[in-house]
């Protein structure tokens, strides 16, 4: 069972980051913002492990692994914060479950928390739109900063990047902070936050 969330798309969270850094670098074309932009979100998911989604596991007779992915066809897991169902057990990247434990033979199933992110700047969609509207300047600064980085650019400036970059990875330690505190991580009690998508895979 999954709850119908807002996406990026429909609430047109990346065209607004767009409009906002054509603004600030006008001289930049599409391909070359639409890189940055992807290269900040997938890093601000990985490094603030916002974007968690609640999935089902099974490990038949016989079997004592679990791998996560793919999510669906936008989505990929690549940490496994936390584990119900299992005593013991061990993460293999990007997000295989190992069971650590001395299985009975017997089928294994629980639930567990995954740290997501898309799988391209086109599979966007199935981010939660609060990836935007909370860390919006995040996001546009962490554009910027890739932006103003770039060697031998009419918009190259390194000081404006370093700026932006600092703003950048504050907002970050904000999310994973928050995230944490919301939604917990490790031992702690399972919870589910309004952007939690179940999903069981057969």
């Amino acid at each position: 069972m999954s709850e119908s969330i807002p996406s990026i798309s429909a609430t047109g969270g990346l065209d607004r980051i767009y409009d906002a850094v054509q603004t600030v670098v006008p001289g930049v074309t599409e391909p070359v913002m639409q890189q940055a932009v992807w290269d900040t979100i997938e890093e601000f998911c990985i490094q603030s492990t916002f974007f968690r989604v609640w999935s089902a596991w099974t490990m038949g007779a016989g079997s004592n692994e679990f791998d996560f992915n793919p999510i669906d066809a936008n989505t990929v897991a690549f940490e496994i914060i936390s584990v119900s169902g299992l005593s013991f057990w061990a993460a293999a990247p990007p997000a295989v479950l190992i069971d650590r434990g001395q299985p009975s033979g017997g089928k294994r199933e629980g639930w567990a928390w995954l740290a997501c992110k898309p799988v391209s700047l086109g599979c966007c969609s199935s981010l939660p739109s609060a990836l935007v509207d909370r860390w919006y300047e995040g996001l546009k600064n962490g554009t910027l900063m890739r932006l103003f980085a770039q060697p031998a650019k009419p918009w190259s400036a390194m000081p404006l990047a370093q700026s932006c970059g600092t703003s950048y990875r504050a907002r970050i330690r904000e999310a994973r902070d928050l995230t944490q505190r919301l939604y917990g991580g490790g031992a702690q009690p399972f919870s589910f936050p309004y952007f939690a998508q179940g999903r069981r895979k057969n």
